[in-house]
């Protein structure tokens, strides 16, 4: 069975991210916030939490900087939350414009995304066409918030499955994240782990031949 569709995570395949609330409050010109009640495990787990609640589409993103703003003892303000969440989005990774670009010229091929995320990232990158263009060559858009589902939950690869218009067997996906390209494959799909640590595009043009959707390289 041939693919018919190529379907990729955003966060650390097609755009470079933060993995730290360190990172991202460096990355914002944010203060950080070295208080050891924050570590522990009831102060995590609330963050978690609010992380997991916004990117299922269950708390708008007014209400997800309130809420962690509340979660860190008001240290930050909302509005520096919103900033900080802002900051989480470093850049597209190089190549990968030009990949999906060239993905896109396939007439037969349905060039997607299933991501992890929430309506502040999601408009982000709608709204920022000249920082993340290779956002706007992704044919179909599919995330969390709006399927009210989140990776690695078996849900969300139907729910995905029905808007792909594919057979399990004809889609390659790619995500950073181990437990996601597990249940890929437990669903069915061709699924490859990219590094987010290194060239992501190159990576995935030798997954891409691999599967025979790119020619091999000459």
């Amino acid at each position: 069975m041939s693919i018919r569709s190529v379907c990729f995570d955003l966060g650390g395949v097609i755009v470079r991210i933060c993995h730290s609330f360190v990172e991202a409050a460096a990355a914002g010109g944010l203060p950080h916030l070295d208080d050891p009640s924050l570590t522990e495990p009831d102060a995590i787990a609330r963050r978690r939490e609010l992380i997991l609640a916004h990117q299922v589409g269950a708390m708008t993103f007014d209400e997800y900087c309130n809420g962690m703003s509340a979660a860190v003892g008001g240290r930050y303000a909302p509005a520096q939350v919103r900033a900080l969440h802002a900051a989480w989005l470093i850049e597209e990774y190089p190549g990968v414009l030009e990949l999906l670009t060239e993905l896109r010229a396939e007439p037969e091929l349905r060039v997607a995304c299933l991501s992890n995320t929430n309506d502040g990232h999601w408009d982000q990158m709608h709204d920022n066409p000249g920082s993340f263009r290779a956002f706007s060559q992704l044919e179909l858009r599919l995330a969390s918030h709006l399927l009210r589902l989140a990776k690695p939950d078996p849900a969300i690869y139907q729910a995905a499955l029905t808007e792909l218009g594919c057979a399990p067997g004809e889609v390659l996906f790619f995500d950073d994240l181990p437990e996601n390209i597990a249940a890929a494959r437990e669903a069915g799909w061709h699924a490859e782990r990219i590094d987010p640590l290194g060239d992501t595009a190159a990576q995935m043009r030798g997954h891409l031949r691999a599967h025979g959707v790119l020619a091999p390289q000459a």
